[in-house]
């Protein structure tokens, strides 16, 4: 598997984690709102 490839699986899954921890962190608070 080249670099580039690795790179873009990285890519792609660190903004997966920081999509998840956008939405844990919207969630929050939301709760804290309500």
């Amino acid at each position: 598997m080249s670099e580039i490839g690795n790179e873009d699986q990285l890519d792609r899954l660190t903004m997966l984690i920081e999509g998840r921890r956008l939405r844990d962190i919207s969630d929050l608070v939301f709760d804290l709102a309500v």
